[in-house]
């Protein structure tokens, strides 16, 4: 068997992008653990599969297909995972020391790791499935035909040897050396000699030093005889059983390596059906996105801040918002503070974190491109190590993502450069917005500056690929006090900045 892609990872890096423990934080998804009931390695599982979000929109809409799947056969994932699991007990250990006694234990082990395949395609024979990849795990399981045949061969190879019913061909080097040996099952032919020999060999031994008692043809081994010189016939046989015993070894260790990287695998299943019942228990509605090809934009409707569940509070309240990107835009987003400014980009956030990890989001609908990579940069506290301030913090950590976004990221950037004056941070906000215009991504900006909002459309005018700067708002109740959470397009305030930002 061959070992199966359930996470559509492939063989090499092609296909996904790494992103870093800040993104996940930012997000607010550090608390994850804490609200699933999956144990701690399928919750690793889980997390490094989320940290590895798929690039290819084909990849991710079969990893949606396989979870839909497992949807479907409520129960059968965990199954599958279970069967995995409890044959990794199936290690070729043994009590014994006798050559013969471990070759014993040995095929029986392997007897009972070879019916693990028709275990698992019992879970999955008569199921429909969408997924080309279950239905591949379905078609490849299907071989017991092919495990008989080892299986008898083996056990062929087992009873000549126990009963010392082998030949041996010898092959002589110089000096009258021992080079090497097959040995055949014996079933003589009127007129065969080992060197015309037709049937192919059970076993070959290689040794390269070990003397010969005479150079003469008459070398005292009986050739398509029962016995190959009485005082010898003891010590091949127990080399052959540790070598059959190596095959089966080999042959066992095969199969659980299989079980195991499957069982690996069915985790993140596992824990995504767990994360959807949490989701679904918090009162949020779960869509799987629809990925669009090309340059199109984020379209969302009913979207949320699935981070805000992880809070646990009681007087917990989730605003939908809905978000109709055009494509070719960065968009500002401002408004009075707490008004969900980075809840709403933090829902963006997830959601195409999730989207690219071949799950539901948590939106009534939600529609978007496949991004190169996902890149947040939010406030940190001080350098601990003293040696930079909040500002060079923030340029320092910019500096060192440049790489990740080097082309079509999505970037969300929360009162980024807020800790210098406002002129300085329009200057490097600016800067740095006309840099990724180059890059063919998206932005997401929280932030304060009245003169970048204020300048937007001259500040865009510089910006490569057509790229506008758009303006999201804060929308307003309808008394001062009345907070709506909810974010559309509109003309920034100028009061922004001044007595609101001194509430914070």
């Amino acid at each position: 068997m061959k070992n199966i892609d359930l996470l559509l990872f492939g063989d090499g890096e092609g296909g996904k992008t790494t992103i870093n423990d800040s993104y996940i934080q930012d997000m607010g998804l550090e608390n994850l653990a804490g609200c699933l009931e999956a144990d701690p390695e399928a919750y690793g599982v889980f997390m490094d599969t989320l940290k590895n979000p798929l690039t290819d929109a084909e990849k991710i809409e079969e990893r949606q297909n396989i979870l839909k799947d497992f949807q479907n056969h409520p129960g059968l994932a965990q199954r599958l995972k279970s069967i995995c699991i409890e044959a990794q007990q199936n290690k070729c250990q043994t009590h014994y020391s006798e050559p013969d006694r471990v070759l014993a234990a040995y095929n029986e082990i392997l007897s009972c790791s070879m019916g693990v395949a028709g275990e698992l395609l019992s879970m999955l024979r008569h199921r429909e499935f969408s997924s080309a990849a279950l239905k591949e795990l379905r078609a490849q399981l299907d071989c017991q035909k092919k495990f008989d045949a080892v299986k008898a061969r083996i056990d062929k190879m087992i009873g000549y040897i126990k009963n010392g019913e082998i030949t041996l061909a010898l092959e002589y080097g110089s000096g009258f050396k021992f080079r090497g040996a097959e040995i055949y099952p014996y079933e003589p032919t009127p007129g065969e000699t080992p060197e015309n020999k037709t049937n192919n060999p059970i076993l070959k031994l290689f040794q390269n030093r070990k003397a010969k008692e005479s150079a003469e043809p008459d070398d005292g081994f009986c050739y398509g005889s029962h016995f190959i010189m009485e005082n010898e016939i003891g010590a091949m046989q127990g080399g052959a059983f540790t070598y059959v015993s190596g095959i089966i070894r080999d042959i066992n260790r095969h199969i659980l390596s299989f079980c195991d990287l499957m069982a690996k695998q069915l985790s993140f299943y596992t824990v995504a059906m767990d994360l959807i019942k949490f989701m679904e228990n918090g009162r949020l509605k779960t869509a799987f996105p629809e990925l669009c090809r090309g340059q199109a934009g984020i379209k969302a409707k009913g979207l949320c801040d699935f981070g805000l569940l992880l809070q646990n509070r009681p007087d917990f309240f989730v605003s939908p918002n809905d978000f109709d990107d055009c494509g070719g835009a960065y968009y500002l987003i401002s408004g009075s503070n707490r008004g969900g400014k980075t809840t709403f980009m933090k829902s963006v956030g997830i959601a195409q974190l999730f989207a690219q990890a071949g799950l539901p989001v948590a939106a009534e609908s939600y529609v978007c491109p496949v991004f190169g990579n996902l890149f947040s940069h939010f406030p940190k506290d001080e350098d601990e190590d003293l040696n930079f301030g909040k500002l060079a913090e923030e340029l320092t950590r910019i500096k060192k993502s440049l790489p990740q976004i080097a082309d079509n990221a999505l970037v969300l950037l929360n009162e980024s450069f807020a800790t210098t004056t406002e002129t300085e941070g329009f200057d490097l906000a600016s800067d740095i917005l006309r840099a990724l215009s180059e890059t063919k991504s998206k932005v997401l900006f929280v932030t304060h500056n009245y003169l970048l909002l204020k300048n937007r459309r001259e500040v865009c005018g510089s910006f490569a690929n057509g790229v506008k700067l758009m303006s999201l708002i804060v929308a307003e109740g309808e008394s001062p006090s009345e907070r709506t959470y909810r974010i559309v397009e509109g003309e920034p305030g100028e009061t922004i900045h001044t007595v609101d930002f001194l509430d914070c």
